[in-house]
């Protein structure tokens, strides 16, 4: 997918999650996204050779927009109590998910 697709996605991200933010936490949560940069392909470049793998284009992209997805976008998921099975996903920033980040367990990851 081209950056510009991923780019007009985010777009529409953004205008679902402005639809959808009504209270106060979530807007905080919200405000922080819109905050956060993307990094550049060095950046991705020096990752890939630390973890040893080529990420796929569309993340590439992603990542070139916001450096992660932050906490906010569990607003656009139905909840698991109106019978829909879904769970909410983030996307860790590059440095989150560099060797020796610790996982949700406390264990280090590498």
């Amino acid at each position: 997918m081209p950056e510009q697709r991923i780019y007009e996605l985010m777009e529409e991200l953004d205008m679902l999650l402005e639809e959808k933010v009504q209270d106060e936490e979530n807007r905080e949560l919200l405000e922080a996204y819109r905050e956060f940069e993307g990094v550049t392909d060095e950046h991705l470049d020096a990752f890939e050779r630390e973890q040893g793998i080529r990420l796929p284009a569309d993340f590439r992209a992603f990542y070139k927009r916001k450096n992660g997805s932050g906490y906010g976008f569990h607003v656009l998921y139905p909840s698991l109590e109106e019978g829909r099975e879904s769970e909410p996903f983030y996307l860790l920033s590059l440095e989150k998910n560099s060797k020796g980040a610790v996982h949700a367990g406390g264990e280090p990851h590498g």
